[in-house]
């Protein structure tokens, strides 16, 4: 994940119709996406409970009072790349370490949606499954979901894509090595996050990128292989 990115804040809010409510930064590129979802049901009231050692003492503590209507088992957020494949991870919160949906592959419709299902652990009213926090990603990491932690299939080396002249008035000739020197696929995004080129390059070390018929502004070229993701800016002047 690349905090260095630039990041859209966004929410998901179902009220009554589903009892769900989420948060979400999401990149500009649409590559990855932060989020946190939770049962919306009067979420901090009176029905969770601890003890106290020293005294027989209860107290209100994470919960909400019984549930007027079960959360529904998935919600949909919207803005990413269409028809393409993501991944999402989930992991502890403050309220919640012990119980976790289990991560999946996505796939987004053709409108660029998100179907995210929850029916492996639906929200609860309970203080280890009242809210999740989520990662998304279009490249598949393994995920340890106790330490918040992951890794990346391969590191990628800025050294295995490089892109002259960068700025340019459009043309760019860009070179590939290391992991990306076989067969790949190209997408190039503007800065709004709209898919302006996709192309696939086969068995190339060197291919050319023209750019010179798009208004001028910050590109984001993404190169994909079956095991690696590299993301550089382009400059059109």
């Amino acid at each position: 994940m690349n905090f260095s990115q630039n990041y859209i804040s966004d929410k998901y809010y179902g009220g009554t119709t589903d009892y769900i409510e989420s948060y979400f930064l999401k990149s500009t590129d649409m590559t990855n996406c932060w989020g946190w979802v939770h049962n919306i049901n009067k979420y901090w009231a009176n029905n969770y409970y601890f003890e106290d050692d020293q005294q027989v003492q209860y107290d209100h503590f994470y919960g909400c009072e019984n549930l007027q209507q079960s959360p529904a088992a998935s919600f949909t957020i919207t803005g990413f790349n269409p028809n393409q494949t993501y991944y999402i991870y989930f992991f502890p919160t403050r309220m919640n370490g012990q119980i976790l949906p289990s991560s999946a592959t996505l796939s987004s419709n053709s409108s660029g949606e998100l179907t995210i299902d929850l029916s492996s652990s639906p929200l609860g009213c309970d203080s280890i499954n009242a809210d999740y926090a989520y990662y998304i990603s279009d490249v598949e990491h393994t995920w340890d979901n106790t330490r918040m932690a992951y890794s990346k299939p391969s590191v990628i080396e800025a050294a295995d894509v490089k892109i002259i002249p960068n700025p340019s008035a459009g043309i760019f000739t860009v070179s590939l090595s290391g992991p990306f020197s076989g067969n790949c696929q190209v997408e190039v995004y503007n800065y709004t996050g709209n898919l302006v080129l996709r192309d696939n390059v086969l068995n190339e070390t060197i291919f050319s990128l023209n750019l010179s018929s798009k208004s001028k502004g910050i590109y984001f070229l993404k190169i994909i292989t079956d095991k690696s993701t590299c993301i550089k800016h382009l400059a059109v002047l």
